[in-house]
């Protein structure tokens, strides 16, 4: 068991959405949080939540190796999610290139520890209950899979492979589709929808994760040595949809005036196994996570 107290480790991505939770995690467990980004003033009140703030640039190589020198771990964090950057080379040249660098840069900055955020959206079968061992996707499904799920994917496969190559000790988690305060993606989207006064909500089964939760797996990983060399599934609790606006109406006290269930026969969730017993990760409760999330930003 590694206790992060005093330890320095830097997050890639610090000033980003699930970075920010990172940082917080793991300046709660005592750690030096070097906070590692490419525009210090993006978030003004990070420098103040890290022991240190670094800029570096994804495709900058020597910039990272800076921003890694001295570190016990890193964290890796950085990466593109949007909703409207789906173009093959938006996602290629911070997904993968990216990746490329940060794990040169751990090399040159003599750095073994990381823990590399990667996605459920890897796996090439997305409907039904997939377990870490299943199928990938390759390049030859970017068509199909689209660019940032492919990205990712090609991402992870090469984080195994310098990891080999360089012998650094390597955990993946792969989170579900993220919840959370200042989320750019998400969070708004639903927003604008509750606002309506007629909202027609598709009843899928998908498991929203709490970016908190996952941070906490980040942490949780660092701690237990079993991780090294695994890939863990960190994804929410298999929920309907409508079950998830439920939650948001009972944490916020808002919603439209009239919605309506649309039943879909789709059901896509994750086997989290393996985390609850490898790192005693697990789910917080939606409702209270969700007023955690409105405490900081409305709904």
């Amino acid at each position: 068991m590694m206790d992060l107290k005093g330890k320095s480790i830097a997050v890639t991505g610090a000033s980003g959405f699930l970075g920010g939770y990172v940082v917080d995690v793991l300046r709660a467990r005592g750690a030096k949080v070097v906070g590692v980004v490419r525009n210090p003033l993006k978030v003004p009140d990070l420098a103040e939540r890290c022991h240190e703030i670094r800029k570096a640039d994804l495709m900058d190589p020597p910039a990272l190796k800076a921003a890694f020198t001295g570190m016990d771990a890193v964290v890796h964090t950085a990466a593109l999610y949007s909703l409207t950057k789906g173009g093959w080379e938006e996602n290629f040249r911070p997904n993968q290139l990216g990746t490329e660098h940060t794990f040169e840069a751990l090399r040159e900055a003599e750095v073994r520890r990381v823990v590399h955020i990667s996605t459920v959206g890897v796996y090439r079968r997305q409907l039904g209950y997939a377990h870490e061992d299943d199928p990938k996707l390759e390049l030859k499904d970017r068509f199909t899979a689209g660019a940032y799920r492919t990205t990712k994917a090609l991402s992870e496969a090469l984080a195994w492979r310098l990891s080999a190559d360089y012998g650094l000790d390597l955990t993946v988690l792969r989170p579900s589709g993220i919840y959370g305060a200042h989320d750019p993606n998400f969070m708004p989207l639903v927003r604008r929808l509750t606002r309506l006064p007629l909202m027609v909500v598709p009843k899928l089964v998908f498991p929203f994760v709490y970016a908190k939760d996952v941070a906490e797996a980040a942490a949780r990983a660092l701690e237990c040595e079993v991780s090294v060399g695994e890939a863990y599934n960190t994804a929410g609790e298999a929920r309907s949809t409508w079950e998830f606006f439920e939650a948001w109406k009972e944490a916020s006290g808002k919603g439209p005036a009239l919605a309506l269930p649309l039943p879909l026969p789709a059901r896509i969730a994750y086997d989290n196994g393996k985390a609850f017993r490898d790192l005693g990760w697990q789910n917080s409760n939606l409702v209270e996570s969700l007023r955690e999330v409105f405490a900081v930003e409305p709904a």
